[in-house]
């Protein structure tokens, strides 16, 4: 028997006894990039921003940019299964000071390097803020694809336009053919994942599926958005919010 056979055979035993994180089985917990945006100052009742730029992975995204997002509660976006390093630039859209934050599901962020930060805060209308590396190297992202999460108010929430409910915590998968990821608390230290929220994936392949799940009474509105458009849209209160898309 050859090696090349041998090493087939091994991997197939092994992954008829523990899986191999295929799309739709046996998903896999892996460490991705979280990042929060939240309002500076606590008194505020809403905070208006823009996500000018998310690069992670080699890859940068700037399909929110020019959107203006309000919320009064904390808005997250995952990048994923990319790790460091990385660089978000978000913009203050009105008066109240905007805090944006970095951190890894399943662990902490590594030692920020000279010059980099973790956090910051913009300082009036129109000023940015730029957490991580600045001067990585990235290319435009093959496609703007991404989950959108958010939990109705008053029967309606969107993003960008209406954020909906803030701090609606929930879990659940995402991924496409090769690999299904779980979404959620991965240690006991990860804050819990709430609405509202984007996961970006830059690498997607082929199909994107996402299964959802509210861990409260309120409900979950779930979308797949391609290149800016909405292909698919599913809002459950007491069961899974299901999506998929060809892509």
């Amino acid at each position: 028997m050859n090696l090349r056979l041998l090493a087939i055979l091994v991997l197939g035993t092994v992954c008829f006894v523990g899986g191999c994180g295929t799309s739709g089985s046996n998903p896999v917990v892996v460490r991705e990039l979280r990042f929060s945006i939240v309002s500076a100052d606590g008194a505020a009742p809403d905070v208006g921003f823009e996500v000018a730029e998310v690069a992670a992975g080699g890859r940068s995204d700037t399909s929110l940019a020019g959107l203006e997002m309000h919320t009064s509660g904390v808005f997250s976006i995952f990048v994923e299964g990319a790790d460091t390093p990385y660089r978000l630039t978000v913009i203050q859209r009105g008066p109240h000071p905007v805090h944006v934050r970095a951190g890894l599901t399943g662990g902490p962020l590594p030692t920020p390097n000279v010059g980099e930060i973790n956090d910051a805060v913009t300082t009036g209308d129109g000023t940015s803020a730029t957490i991580g590396a600045a001067g990585i190297t990235v290319e435009p992202a093959r496609g703007a694809v991404r989950v959108d999460v958010c939990s109705p108010l008053s029967g309606a929430c969107s993003i960008p336009d209406n954020l909906g409910v803030p701090g609606v915590d929930f879990s659940g998968t995402i991924g496409d053919t090769e690999t299904t990821r779980l979404i959620g608390r991965l240690t006991s230290t990860d804050p819990p994942v709430t609405a509202p929220a984007i996961f970006l994936l830059f690498a997607a392949r082929d199909t994107l599926s996402a299964v959802l799940r509210s861990n409260s009474s309120q409900p979950l509105r779930g979308s797949i958005v391609i290149d800016g458009r909405i292909v698919t849209t599913d809002e459950a209160t007491t069961h899974d919010v299901v999506l998929k898309a060809d892509l």
